[in-house]
Formats: C-alpha cells, structure tokens, sequence
C-alpha cells in the first residue's frame, strides 16, 4: 500500500510540475536573461540534480517493470509455441 501512494504520490507530481512548466513556456515574453545569464555553471548542478531525482524515481518502478515484461513473455510463449524459432 505505501509504495503502491508513492507512485501516485509520483505520478501527481511529474504532472504537475509539467503542468507548470508548460504555463511558464506560454506566459514566455522574450527575457533578456537577467541573473541566468551571469550565473555560470548553476545550469550543470541543476541538470545534475534532476538526473539523480530521476534515477530514484525510477527505482520506484523497477519491480513492476522486472516482473511484468510483456515483451519477454511474448518472447517466451512463442518460444514454447514454435519450437522451431532457432534461439
């Protein structure tokens, strides 16, 4: 059950914030850069931080998609089926 209100917890927040961004994409009037343009480097820390969310994101659903490979089961049945496939 816990891990079961993470993933929606998960899920509620990835469409959020792209939610978010696509308002902020809109709303876009041509800034001339400001602080972002003087501010060196914050851009890699930032790129950084969002792929190590991602990747514990992700391990959120590695058990589900280990368990329920479609696409290895498939291969598995046919396997079983035509026995004549080769591997």
């Amino acid at each position: 059950m816990g891990l079961t209100n993470r993933k929606n917890a998960l899920v509620k927040r990835h469409l959020a914030r792209a939610r978010t961004i696509n308002h902020h994409a809109q709303n876009y009037g041509g800034s001339t850069g400001g602080r972002k343009s003087i501010d060196r480097g914050s851009g890699l820390s930032i790129l950084n931080r969002r792929s190590a969310e991602q990747a514990a994101d992700s391990q959120l659903f590695k058990e589900d998609l280990d368990a329920y490979g479609a696409k290895r089961e498939v291969w598995n049945a046919k396997k079983d089926i035509y026995p004549s496939l080769g591997t």
